[in-house]
């Protein structure tokens, strides 16, 4: 009798054995993929770029949020050797980190004496342009520019603007 009960016990552990190799493992996805929640978060960041033989920039901020779809810095600054650029929020798009908007005390400065200040800046990493709709003051060597629209690459070091209010030389 305990030879057959062994035997049955036996033959039902080979069928859960096969039925159990045949499922798919992955099948049952108890995790949820829409999570909104905030993935990581630090706080006081300092990055540093370096190409073959110096620091090239360096990137502060004192805090930084990562999303599903974005960054945010908080009291963002980078200064390189041709540029220095603050703003008290940094907002991050895009799946190359691609898209940049600056808001609140934005201000770049370069070294062929341009200095823009403004409340909202879009920067595209991509073609290299900076821009804003909003009012912004543009300084030019000695010149004082008030626009309410402009476009400055950053490659080319060249800026283009629409209604301008004021010029003026210092």
């Amino acid at each position: 009798m305990a030879v057959k009960i062994f035997a049955v016990l036996m033959a039902c552990l080979s069928m859960l054995l096969v039925v159990l190799s045949i499922q798919d493992p992955y099948f049952l996805d108890l995790k949820t993929q829409d999570m909104d929640i905030k993935e990581t978060q630090m706080n006081d960041i300092i990055a540093y770029e370096l190409n073959a033989s110096a620091i090239s920039g360096i990137y502060k901020a004192k805090e930084w949020q990562r999303y599903k779809d974005k960054d945010v810095l908080m009291d963002f600054k980078a200064f390189a050797a041709d540029y220095d650029f603050t703003a008290k929020n940094t907002t991050i798009l895009g799946r190359y980190n691609q898209e940049f908007i600056f808001e609140g005390n934005v201000s770049y400065k370069d070294n062929n004496q341009t200095q823009i200040k403004g409340q909202k800046f879009l920067y595209n990493s991509a073609s290299k342009l900076l821009s804003s709709s909003d009012e912004v003051d543009a300084y030019i060597g000695q010149n004082k520019i008030n626009t309410q629209n402009f476009t400055y690459d950053l490659n080319k070091k060249q800026m283009t603007m629409q209604e301008v209010k004021a010029w003026l030389q210092r």
